[in-house]
């Protein structure tokens, strides 16, 4: 039995009951859409922005660990005082987007500091981020020694950052984006779902619409929808649907995109552990290199680049551990120092290549003969060598093996005044005879017995006298006594007079130094030369005396009683640093005119430095007479003799006091007199002290003499005294 059809009136009331139920349905709909909406943006934003404020966490904390790495680069910094190397720190630091400042402190004093300003990554949201800033502090400590550990480390300072945390990646801000648009999506489409569910009739539909949701995954694409009944076309579920599958498209597209990202961001991280991995590689390579390179650089502290023996520096640090081993027999203790004689000339002779090769040659030959009896071998600087024996009693024995040994090389020396080959000179020194106190003492016990065999001719073996403490003591005392002379000006000039012997004439006056010492007595001027020449201050002695004694000349030229000769002796010192030149220039004329320059022979004047030679021709160039002084003690040759023209020869006193003794003295002194006169040159007869000397001399052809026959060396007063009484008591010539 069929429905009976409704009549108008009840169709019009369905009609009616129909639009309000749609109303009533579609304002909850929209208010249920509405809530459901919010809740959605409620819930993804609070979860959004607690995912914020854990990568704001997380940024501190890397922050930190990044600091942490930074630190050593800083304590170096610091410590070498270096700011290049704490703005690298601070580029490093910086390359973590949230530090806006970074100061490096040396103790609390600002050592470096740099800040920047950077937008925070929400910035419309104002003053509630813009001040989340925190400081990061570490400690900066004293760098550590490398190979040793320091269980107190001093404080040198520290290093703050300033993190800003609202400065957040953009990758994390769009990751967390991304997945807030996707549950935001999700949770609409489930609305969508609830919604149809609940205010509609069309439950099959729904089932079918949230069957195939449930199904569904970004993967597939839009989702796929049965088509609704007939009488459902062209309504808002028909709607719904299209715009779930247009928003599953979306969704779709928008994961690919997501999908895409994540495997970029995938191949960057493998890309990263490549590079990590490489990056580990070649640190162990470095670390590698760095292990070679200290085993060589071990080797340079140690090791003399030429010679490949130990060096000074490590030859102390051994014979420091040997003298300090209770196991030593300190009286057994002996060194040995050896030093290749005329080295300098070899080397200038030869080139600097032939004498690296005589330095290894004889440093092999000197470290082997010491090794095989137990010693310690090292070149101790230049051309010296340096042995420690722990038994003194073949000291001797290895000294004189050294000495043969280096001659039996045979290597040619052309230039040396010992012999036609190589040669050394060794000083030694034991322990059981010198009686050291320390490592220090031994060493310059042998260090002067060195200089002792130099000045007895080279070639030879000295040992350290058991009074060596007791001179070195006397030597270190006179040495600060004669600088302290220097410094007061405790040199003045003292005069000797020289006579014609055949009227009694004052003819000149020769300078002479000495020390009044604060008792007013003079020192020994022999000791006194020695000493400033081992100190180097012969130019300052010569500079003081010259000063003074022209200061003389000048008062006496003021009294009309200058002498008719001012002779000044003149150092190899003073002559290669250019004060007798500027001495000389700075005299008016009549002071020049009577001046003359004594040259010691003893000089030598053959293979002299360019800077002597240079110096030589000058003086010769301006014309003052030159002297020879002690001629016939040195080693003048008639080559030098040409060359120089002196204007007069001295007479050694040395050959004066032969005369009378032997036949052999007057006989080299007629040589003297023939090779000057051959020269045209006069002659001067020094250290005269006896009659029977001043006629020889005389007879021999030689009238002006000087010595203590006739006055001794007097101060100025004296002898402007006896200038005034020749002056008043004139001596026809």
């Amino acid at each position: 039995m069929s429905a009976s059809r409704p009549s108008p009136k009840e169709w019009a009331a369905e009609i009616e009951a129909f639009k309000t139920s749609r109303k009533m349905t579609r304002a909850m709909m929209r208010l249920t859409v509405t809530v459901t909406l919010l809740l959605s943006l409620v819930a993804g934003g609070f979860q959004l922005f607690l995912d914020l404020f854990q990568e704001m966490e997380s940024v501190k904390n890397s922050a930190g660990s990044l600091v942490e790495s930074m630190v050593p680069g800083a304590e170096n910094a610091v410590w070498d005082f270096d700011k290049g190397a704490a703005a690298r720190v601070v580029d490093g630091l910086f390359l973590q987007r949230a530090v806006t400042r970074v100061s490096i402190y040396d103790n609390d004093d600002l050592f470096y500091t740099q800040s920047r300003t950077a937008e925070p990554t929400f910035p419309i949201l104002g003053h509630y981020l813009t001040s989340s800033e925190t400081v990061v502090t570490r400690p900066l400590m004293e760098p550590t020694k490398s190979g040793f550990s320091d269980s107190n480390p001093v404080l040198l300072g520290r290093i703050e950052i300033v993190v800003d945390r609202t400065i957040v990646s953009p990758n994390v801000v769009q990751r967390l984006a991304t997945y807030f648009v996707v549950a935001f999506l999700k949770n609409v489409l489930l609305c969508a779902c609830l919604v149809m569910l609940a205010f509609s009739g069309l439950a099959r539909h729904a089932v079918s619409l949230a069957t195939s949701l449930h199904s569904w995954r970004p993967t597939d694409g839009a989702v796929s929808l049965e088509a609704p009944p007939k009488y459902l076309r062209n309504t808002e579920i028909e709607t719904l649907g299209r715009n779930i599958q247009k928003l599953t498209e979306i969704a779709s597209r928008e994961f690919a995109t997501l999908r895409t990202s994540n495997d970029k961001f995938a191949d960057l991280n493998a890309a990263l552990a490549t590079k990590s991995e490489n990056l580990s590689q070649t640190l162990q390579r470095k670390n590698f290199e760095l292990k070679v390179k200290n085993q060589e650089l071990l080797k340079l502290a140690t090791r003399d680049g030429l010679t490949g023996a130990f060096n000074r520096r490590h030859f102390d640090q051994l014979a420091k551990e040997i003298w300090e081993d209770p196991e030593t027999d300190l009286e057994l203790v002996s060194i040995i120092l050896a030093d290749i004689d005329y080295f300098k000339k070899y080397n200038d002779h030869f080139g600097h290549g032939a004498g690296d090769i005589c330095l290894r040659d004889v440093a092999k030959l000197l470290e082997a003969r010491a090794t095989a009896r137990g010693a310690t071998f090292a070149r101790y600087g230049g051309e010296e060598f340096i042995i420690l024996m722990r038994s003194g009693s073949i000291a001797d024995d290895l000294a004189g093996d050294i000495v043969q040994s280096v001659a039996d090389l045979e290597l040619g020396h052309p230039k040396s005044r010992v012999a036609k080959h190589v040669t050394i000179s060794v000083g030694v020194a034991q322990n059981s005879v010198v009686r050291a106190e320390d490592l220090d003492d031994l060493i310059a016990a042998a260090d002067s017995a060195l200089y002792e065999a130099k000045r007895l001719g080279r070639n030879r073996i000295h040992t350290a006298p058991s009074d060596f403490l007791v001179a070195t003591e006397r030597e270190n005392t006179l040495e600060t006594a004669l600088l302290t002379a220097i410094r007061n000006y405790e040199f003045e000039p003292f005069y000797q007079p020289q006579f014609d012997g055949r009227d009694g004439r004052i003819v000149g006056v020769e300078v002479l130094a000495r020390w009044r010492k604060e008792d007013g007595s003079l020192g020994n001027p022999v000791e006194i030369f020695g000493m400033a020449k081992k100190l180097g201050i012969v130019d300052h002695v010569d500079a003081i005396i010259q000063d003074a004694a022209i200061a003389d000349l000048s008062s006496w030229f003021k009294k009309g009683i200058a002498p008719e000769k001012f002779a000044i002796n003149v150092s190899e010192e003073a002559l290669l640093s250019g004060q007798i030149r500027r001495l000389y220039d700075g005299q008016p004329k009549r002071i020049q005119d009577v001046l003359a320059f004594e040259l010691l022979e003893t000089i030598g004047f053959e293979n002299k430095s360019t800077v002597f030679n240079m110096r030589l021709d000058e003086l010769m160039e301006l014309g003052v007479p030159i002297e020879i002084d002690d001629f016939g003690t040195g080693a003048t040759s008639i080559n030098t003799l040409s060359f120089l023209a002196p204007k007069r020869l001295k007479v050694a006193r040395e050959l004066v006091t032969m005369i009378g003794e032997s036949d052999r003295g007057e006989t080299v002194i007629k040589a003297v007199v023939e090779i000057a006169h051959s020269f045209g040159i006069d002659l001067i007869a020094e250290g005269v002290e006896l009659e029977e000397q001043s006629q020889t001399l005389m007879d021999l052809g030689i009238p002006i003499q000087q010595g203590f026959l006739f006055a001794r060396p007097m101060p100025a007063t004296e002898l402007e005294e006896m200038l005034r009484d020749e002056a008043s008591h004139p001596r026809s010539a």
